[in-house]
């Protein structure tokens, strides 16, 4: 390993995704790219469909470049990513989950010297990583790949374990965000009072996210209490309106509030009394982080890395997925005990303080980024 010097050439990471909207994800690449050395790398990232929200957030020495790729999967795609990375000439390619994964074979034809695969969480279509397809697919291309970043413990077993990837070959870097921009606000009286009780999310409105369980929690919560409690979803997504419709046919419409997509989030979750998820599958939210960071205490389900984040009866609570029952019964416990939600979420908030800021992730970015070339 060479360090980089005034007169070196700054280091090209191309950051391959597959569009480069509002997510978690993509908030990881574009909190990377701001955060690591200007001097000593520069940025380019690659969306397969569309440039998405945060294409404009990239900072000067970043370069965005969108392939338009069309429906399905044509084999004249892959000579367009071939020619991409011919005159891109990047250092390290860093893909980012499934759909990126199979052009890590041509950055290989391209002659990148350094090339990294990340998995940030499960789909849909695979919440439990069963998919035989995808363990495969992974295990063809291992060849190709340098190195596989992992973002939970989780994610890093089932490589390693289920899809019997060499643990040589893996690595865990635990997603990190900014404590100084994600920390509480002081508050002129107590949030958690019934007037102003607030339950807050923030994620894509998505059938993998599970909003649909929230919504059926809320309901049962607006049976057993009378006060003001509000429930509020930042962030859009393909199930808005049926959402929408299911509040409006419980009658609970003028208590919950859809926000749509917002580039900055920072005012929610100071305006939230507590902060819940209701995701079939994940890796590591960064909304989770972030929501602990600003000292939120957390109602979440148990999957995923989330049980790696989250310990029971310390920053929150962890459920089953698909359970409104027990959902609506976690909010009310933390609506009618104050202490436990003081207290819980001082303690989510020195959590991520210990294990989960953004200068470890950078850290271990810029030693992987360093290497450019194989191992």
């Amino acid at each position: 390993m060479s360090n980089c010097t005034s007169n070196a050439r700054p280091i090209h990471i191309c950051h391959l995704v597959y569009s480069f909207d509002t997510g978690g994800l993509e908030h990881v690449v574009l909190n990377c790219v701001n955060g690591l050395d200007k001097n000593k790398y520069r940025h380019t990232v690659v969306a397969l469909t569309g440039s998405g929200e945060l294409a404009p957030l990239l900072p000067n020495n970043a370069q965005f470049t969108c392939l338009h790729k069309p429906p399905g999967n044509p084999l004249s795609f892959h000579r367009t990513m071939w020619k991409a990375l011919k005159t891109l000439q990047p250092d390290v390619v860093h893909s980012y989950n499934t759909s990126t994964i199979e052009y890590q074979f041509w950055a290989f034809l391209a002659g990148v010297p350094f090339r990294m695969h990340a998995d940030h969480g499960r789909d849909i279509f695979d919440p439990e990583g069963k998919n035989k397809k995808y363990q495969w697919l992974r295990r063809i291309l291992s060849p190709f790949i340098n190195k596989f970043i992992c973002i939970s413990d989780d994610l890093y077993r089932w490589l390693t374990h289920d899809v019997n990837i060499s643990a040589k070959k893996a690595a865990l870097i635990y997603n990190g965000i900014d404590t100084h921009k994600f920390s509480p606000k002081a508050k002129e009286h107590v949030a958690s009072s019934p007037s102003t009780f607030s339950i807050g999310t923030v994620a894509r409105l998505a059938q993998i996210k599970d909003q649909q369980t929230m919504l059926e929690a809320f309901y049962l919560l607006t049976q057993q209490v009378d006060d003001d409690i509000t429930l509020h979803l930042v962030g859009g997504g393909p199930l808005q309106e049926q959402l929408q419709s299911y509040a409006k046919e419980k009658n609970i419409s003028d208590r919950i509030h859809f926000h749509g997509n917002q580039s900055e989030v920072l005012s929610y979750y100071h305006s939230f009394s507590l902060f819940t998820l209701s995701s079939l599958a994940e890796g590591i939210p960064m909304t989770l982080l972030e929501a602990m960071s600003c000292g939120l205490p957390v109602v979440v389900t148990k999957v995923g890395g989330i049980p790696e984040v989250v310990n029971p009866n310390q920053e929150g609570v962890l459920i089953a997925p698909k359970s409104p029952a027990a959902l609506a019964n976690a909010w009310l416990d933390y609506i009618n005990n104050d202490e436990r939600l003081h207290r819980h979420g001082e303690q989510a908030r020195k959590t991520i303080l210990n294990s989960f800021s953004e200068q470890g992730m950078l850290q271990a970015y810029d030693q992987l980024y360093s290497r450019r070339s194989a191992s």
